[in-house]
Order: C-alpha cells, then structure tokens, then sequence
C-alpha cells in the first residue's frame, strides 16, 4: 500500500512540475480558481464558454482557455517593443532551449497588410511561443502557453 501511494504522489509532483505557469496562473488549474484569482487585478471578460480574458488597469491582459474546466492555454499581452521582444527571447532561450520553429510573413487584410512573426518552443509536453503582430492601425506582442488537451490541438 505504501508503495502504491508513494508512486500516486510522485506521479502528482511530477504534473505539477509540468505544469506551465504565468503569473501564478497554472495549466491545469480548475476554472473556478482562475476566474476567482483573476478577477482579484483584472477586469474579467468572457469571450465564450471556455475563453476568458483578463485586462490590467495597466494595458496588460491574460488570456485563458479551458478544456473540460481545466486550464489548458494561457496568453499574456506585452507591449510591443523590441527590447521586451529581446528579454523574453533570451528568457525562453534559457528555459527551454533553442526554438523548434519560427515564422514570419505578410498577409492581405481588409484594414491593409497584417506583418506576422511567431517562434516556437517545446517544454516536455507542452510548448511556448512568442507571437507578433503589426499591421497600420498598431503592433501586438504576446506570449502562449499550451499543453495537449482533448479540446484543440496544440501548439496552435
């Protein structure tokens, strides 16, 4: 019996340890526990049934996506300028080595062309990607968080 609850929590600490975290916010959290945490600094939003976002007094956000009432995606929102592009890069550098992918691109929109730069990376069974948006109306920087769920197919 010892051996068997020994090995359940030793499975339970390594998920955990997994688990991606972005300001306090984990994948895998229950719904009702991100929304509580959240709406304690943000103005809470929802999108639809399982998209929820979170907006700081200061400009930032967070953006949640749940699967089955779990935690599975989060994005946070940056301003969009090359020296924070140049911190997080060299922090996801260190914390997850080299990227697995990157692209970048235009595409036609009806508000004009939209510039897209997105970088990839794997954290065990989950990635991490850094994504850019410029287009003539203002620029977009953020970052996501996703681990496999039933819901969507991830990285996305």
């Amino acid at each position: 019996m010892r051996m068997s609850t020994a090995f359940t929590l030793s499975a339970l600490l390594t998920l955990d340890a997994r688990a991606l975290e972005v300001d306090g916010f984990k994948t895998g959290m229950p719904k009702s526990a991100v929304l509580a945490a959240a709406e304690k600094s943000h103005r809470v939003v929802a999108i639809d049934e399982d998209t929820y976002v979170a907006n700081a007094a200061e400009g930032g956000y967070l953006s949640f996506n749940f699967c089955e009432g779990r935690l599975v995606s989060i994005q946070q929102g940056f301003p969009a300028n090359l020296q924070q592009v140049t911190l997080l890069i060299s922090d996801f550098k260190r914390k997850y080595g080299n990227p697995f992918s990157t692209n970048a691109g235009t595409r036609a929109h009806s508000s004009g062309t939209v510039y897209e730069w997105g970088t990839w990376w794997s954290a065990g069974q989950e990635f991490v990607s850094l994504y850019y948006t410029g287009t003539a109306q203002g620029e977009s920087l953020s970052t996501s968080y996703q681990t496999k769920n039933k819901c969507f197919k991830v990285p996305r």
